[in-house]
């Protein structure tokens, strides 16, 4: 890092470029409802759609299997046995009326082996789509030309079909239109049409979803594509059916309780059963052993229904609750259990004990949202009757959040937490603040003015009466002159001294506000910084990165191949899901080689990366042991110079030798990253889509305690060489006390903030104005063949990262020399880029049990390494911490005239702390909210494999920890930036780092102490 100062003397040369993304294209909303409909003469329930020139009204069921929007002709109901055809067609359309209608004769419907028609054409039209933004208005329509249409003209089922499934023509002709940002859908089928006997309409969003007709937690899956789901991808698991009548018998009652129901199978009522969404029929398809025990419970019995329903014999005043394996419960409430007619929504058994659904009874519960760029799909609790509509942009891969409700009664806090009680709370505590400062400044301010009238009205006849007592000759009148200039200027003096904080000479006024005026340049310096970071975070951290370019635009045989090096020692919080994430990036597997560095086979650790190769056998994957290296264990041939003490580069050295191309990714092996981070820092190093090419790549590093739990077997810590078979004993059980457990297992809990909030901050913004090398080695990228140019070979020094094997600051001194020197391109002429940040993209690290020991202990190893790399930066540090930093700023207000003078603010020690306080008030604020947007993680393409700790917070604020306990956190960590500042830079220079203890020179190099004590750290889990 750069001296802060120099970044705001460099914001000048800042210049942010913003781009314009599909994201801006606004959606296509679409009405569900009863309207009438072409060639029919009652209404129908379905889409607000019309086709032709001039429009023919239509009212289209949306289908999540069928692809091609489908439409009745005029000759269907001749050749079709529906029942009351022209009723339940969903509008009949004459061709011959149309101007704008152009058949085509080689057109092939994608739905040709699943469609219910058997005879049908082919051609393009208008469609006009419709929407009624307020019910009384009249509708808005929106007009796509030359949309494909399945004519029907003969069949035995309702070929009026909206076709959404997985290739929808309509989802394609929309985006190839440039009417949506892209292929994503948002369908609330509504309950007002006949079956479901309700009054809420239903609405389609093409491109878009809406925002205020769901609530609470989404929840997110991912399609089946392959297999049974090719048809239908929508594929959740049912783990329990609940039937709830709180007025009858049936109370709370599990159709899966083999207690209660012994016919079912063990494994059904474990393990649920899987089921499909869909729009296709309307009731459930539930397995026969539940539909048995639902017609024992309560009495239901085949009905004459078309769709199989079952009949209730007796009236049923309950629920029916639909729970799914990751919590979401849909509640059927009692008017849909119980109709008029005694229907209920659930199918009686058949032979096909199989192909179990969720129809469309479910969705009038559920509010449904598809993802086919991400092959994604989320649900949510529908709010079938809202206050308005607010149709909203959907961006692909990134997952919808509902819009904040508000009530009259205050349901809105308990639904969201103390969140909005917290912040509003925060708020207005801020602006008593200010006012109360600002009125005390306007009363000080008066008191001080009629104290110096006062003062000075007395002086003057303290002094005329003293002048007058004795009568003086002549020649003494300037001796008395002198006596009353005297005693004016000892009365102004004691006035100042009663108001002012600052009991100084006047001859040492100029050095104070020297003094000040430094103070308060540093402090606008700080504020620019973290403005920039917090901007640029709140920017880039909000929503998934889009795929990278060199995925989608590049042959495959262009792709770069990447060789990925993680270093391994000891076993760590999550090792599997971290290292696994290394097999799941969506980068081609034959462009990726995959090196594990391990000490030796006794390492803790290598059972795990054993298990890990097994279970990705198509990867070229490899575990290199350090053991086996021939260049470090004697077999040297002489020729190349020995490699220094510091063990990761001793750990990696072979497989950086190795390598099978010229990029290289060195991750450490305790952080996890998204599937698509290596595709976009292969964008960034080479400069693809446009951009420039750059030397040095990396990401923005997290921490998150996983709930300071204690190890588990893959989450030991990386332990010391001398007790490399047992875990640190402060993290092996849980404290008995509160005090103990803080202090045992709070140093997570201060890392985790201190990563996201004061250090993400800087890190981010001198990322951004790029005055100086800023990086931490967590996820590095680059290239061999510029690191090899710029460190050898050397008679006494060995290229590439062995340049470094006697520094223990590896990663900073590898970015610091390409950031420095020209590689041989750049002395040709070449532009490069001298290090990016890949914005968007974190590299998590899960923690768990690290103790306050343990986190000073951590954060003095870096502050003293970093002294003898970017010493002025690091003398500097404990001025951008929110304490110190609103010091300096309270110092300097209350300090310069200019703010007592224009201002009004008084030079007091209230006025000081008050200042200083406020400072500190909205510090904290910041710092909350910009946690929050880290650890949403809103920028994280969440799938299947997501680990818990990388997912968004299951709460019910939405934050990973309560604002209580935050703040206690906030306070600590702030409380102990200087303390730990001051013990590294002057208690010493030993570290301990890897089981291992080194003394740092001033050179930069470290040496280890072999024979000398371990210390108090000696055997604790590493935290790096």
């Amino acid at each position: 890092m750069w001296s802060l100062l120099s970044i705001l003397l460099s914001l000048s040369l800042l210049s942010s470029t913003t781009s314009a993304l599909n994201c801006s294209i606004p959606p296509v909303y679409v009405d569900i409802h009863d309207r009438d409909v072409h060639g029919t003469g009652v209404q129908q329930y379905g889409s607000f759609l019309g086709m032709g020139t001039p429009a023919q009204n239509l009212s289209l069921w949306p289908s999540l299997t069928q692809n091609e929007t489908s439409v009745a002709a005029d000759q269907f109901c001749e050749n079709s046995s529906l029942p009351n055809c022209r009723d339940n067609s969903g509008g009949i359309v004459d061709l011959s009326q149309s101007a704008s209608w152009q058949p085509d004769s080689d057109y092939q419907s994608a739905d040709v082996n699943d469609t219910a028609f058997t005879q049908f054409v082919g051609g393009n039209d208008v469609l006009v789509m419709y929407t009624h933004y307020f019910r009384t208005a009249p509708a808005w329509q929106t007009l796509l030309p030359n949309m494909s249409f399945t004519m029907a003209t003969a069949g035995s089922q309702n070929p009026g079909i909206l076709g959404m499934g997985q290739t929808s023509t309509i989802l394609q002709h929309l985006y190839e239109a440039g009417m949506i940002a892209g292929h994503t859908y948002s369908l609330y089928i509504g309950n007002s049409f006949k079956r479901a006997g309700g009054m809420a309409i239903g609405s389609n969003t093409f491109g878009g979803y809406d925002p205020r007709r769901f609530e609470g937690e989404v929840h997110n899956y991912s399609m089946q594509l392959d297999g049974a789901g090719a048809a239908n991808p929508l594929r959740v698991r049912v783990r329990d059916i609940v039937l709830d009548e709180p007025t009858g018998f049936t109370r709370n009652v599990s159709l899966l309780n083999r207690t209660v129901f012994p016919n079912l199978t063990e494994q059904l009522a474990s393990d649920g059963f899987d089921a499909r969404i869909t729009t296709d029929q309307f009731p459930f398809k539930l397995p026969r052993q539940i539909v048995r025990n639902y017609k024992r419970q309560l009495g239901a019995v085949p009905s004459t229904y078309a769709d199989r329903s079952l009949q209730l014999t007796k009236p049923f005043n309950g629920t029916m609750t639909i729970v799914l394996d990751d919590g979401f419960r849909v509640t059927m409430p009692p008017e849909m259990m119980f109709n008029v007619s005694g229907i209920s929504p659930v199918e009686d058994e058949d032979d096909d004990d199989d192909g179990f659904l969720l129809g469309s009874a479910w969705l009038t519960q559920v509010y449904l949202m598809l993802d086919y760029e991400n092959w994604s799909f989320h649900l949510a609790q529908a709010i079938p009757i809202p206050q308005f509509n607010q149709p909203t942009t959907w961006c692909p891969r990134t997952v919808p959040q509902p819009a904040v409700q508000h009530s009259n009664g205050g349901g809105g806090f308990a639904r969201n937490g103390l969140i909005g009680a917290v912040l509003g709370g925060v708020i207005g505590g801020l602006a008593l603040i200010a006012l109360a400062f600002l009125l005390y400044t306007w009363w000080a301010r008066r008191q001080l003015m009629k104290a110096e009238r006062r003062l000075s009205n007395d002086t003057i006849e303290m002094a005329k009466a003293n002048f007058e007592q004795v009568p003086s000759p002549r020649q003494d009148f300037q001796v008395q002159q002198r006596r009353m200039v005297s005693i004016a200027g000892a009365a102004k003096g004691a006035v100042a001294s009663d108001v002012s904080p600052h009991d100084n000479e006047a001859s040492s006024f100029s050095l104070v506000e020297i003094l000040a005026t430094v103070a308060l340049v540093w402090y606008v310096a700080v504020v620019v910084v973290c403005t920039v970071g917090y901007t640029q975070l709140r920017r880039w951290y909000s929503s998934p990165r889009p795929p990278a370019y060199c995925l989608t635009q590049l042959p495959r045989d262009e792709i770069p191949h990447v060789t990925i090096i993680r270093p391994v020692k000891g076993l760590e919080p999550s090792l599997y899901d971290c290292l696994a994430a290394t097999f799941r990036q969506t980068y081609p597997l034959q462009k990726l080689t995959i090196y594990f560095c391990v000490s030796s086979r006794e390492d803790p650790a290598y059972p795990t990366l054993q298990r890990l190769v097994e279970d990705f056998p198509a990867f070229d994957a490899k575990i290199l042991i350090e053991t086996d290296d021939p260049l470090l264990n004697g077999e040297q041939d002489g020729s190349r110079p020995p490699i220094g003490p510091n063990p990761k580069i001793r750990n990696m050295s072979r497989a950086y030798r190795e390598a099978k191309s010229d990029i290289v990714w060195i991750l450490d092996c305790n952080v996890w990253v998204a599937p698509g981070v290596c595709g976009r820092m292969v964008d960034t190093l080479c400069g693809y889509g446009g951009r420039k090419k750059n030397k040095f790549v990396h990401q923005l590093p997290l921490v998150v305690d996983t709930d300071t739990a204690p190890h588990g077997d893959e989450s030991q810590g990386l332990l010391s060489g001398e007790r490399s078979g047992s875990a640190s004993t402060s993290t092996a059980i849980y404290p008995p006390t509160r005090k103990h457990r803080i202090w045992n297992l709070g140093g997570g809990r201060l890392e985790e903030l201190f990563m996201s909030s004061s250090h993400a901050k800087f890190y981010t913004a001198i990322n951004t104005v790029l005055v100086a090398p800023c990086i931490v080695g967590k996820s590095n990228m680059f290239r061999r063949s510029h690191l090899n140019a710029l460190t050898g070979p050397l008679p006494t020094h060995a290229e590439g990262i062995d340049f470094f094997s006697e520094n223990i600051c590896e990663d900073h001194l590898i970015g610091d020399r390409l950031w420095k020197q020209q590689i041989p391109a750049e002395k040709q002429g070449e532009k490069w880029g001298k290090h990016a940040m890949c914005f968007g993209d974190v590299a998590i690290q899960p923690m768990s049990g690290m103790s306050v020991r343990e986190y000073v202990a951590r954060r003095v190893r870096w502050l003293r390494v970093r002294k003898f790399t970017v010493t002025l930066a690091t003398l500097v540090e404990p001025g951008t911490e929110a304490f110190l930093c609103s010091f300096y700023a309270a110092f300097a207000v209350t300090t310069l005239p200019y703010f007592r003078d224009t201002l009004g603010i008084p030079q007091t020690w209230t006025a000081f702390w008050m200042f200083w306080l406020l400072n500190v008030a909205v510090w904290c604020v910041v710092d909350w909210t910009l946690y929050r947007k880290l650890h949403s993680a809103h920028s994280i393409d969440v799938d299947e494999n997501t680990p818990p700790f990388a997912r968004p917070p299951k709460t019910a604020n939405g934050t990973r920890r309560p604002f209580g306990d935050w703040f206690l956190a906030w306070l600590g960590r702030e409380a102990l930036a200087w303390p730990i500042w001051a013990w590294a830079v002057y208690g010493g220079v030993t570290v301990t780092w890897r089981g291992k203890r080194f003394w740092v020179g001033l050179d930069m190099k470290v040496h280890e102490i072999k024979n000398g004590d371990d210390g108090a750290e000696g055997g604790k889990a590493r935290r790096d």
